[in-house]
């Protein structure tokens, strides 16, 4: 059997959620949620607003505002590379 997947029905048009905010009401509707900060705000082809911002205990995140006018947030991660040395550790020592 196939797998079906519900049908939702959606009272709500795209013209009452994100997609017909501008970026000043887009920033409001994050920070009335409690984010601090929001910067870099910009609304991609499907109309959902990314961001950046704060949460109120000081940590970066990433911000989400979607068409139904849910926020969503992820953790900023720092991703550092470490990459081993080709030779010696000690200029003044030579390669065997």
């Amino acid at each position: 059997m196939p797998l079906e997947l519900p049908k939702t029905t959606n009272s709500r048009t795209s013209s009452e959620g994100a997609n017909s905010l501008d970026e000043g009401q887009a920033k409001s509707r994050i920070e009335a949620k409690g984010y601090e900060n929001i910067t870099g705000l910009e609304k991609d082809s499907r109309g959902i607003w990314r961001g950046k911002g704060y949460l109120q205990d000081g940590r970066f995140v990433h911000v989400t505002l979607d068409l139904e006018g849910n926020i969503y947030s992820e953790l900023y991660r720092t991703v550092i590379e470490i990459r081993r040395l080709r030779g010696p550790l000690n200029p003044l020592e030579t390669p065997n």
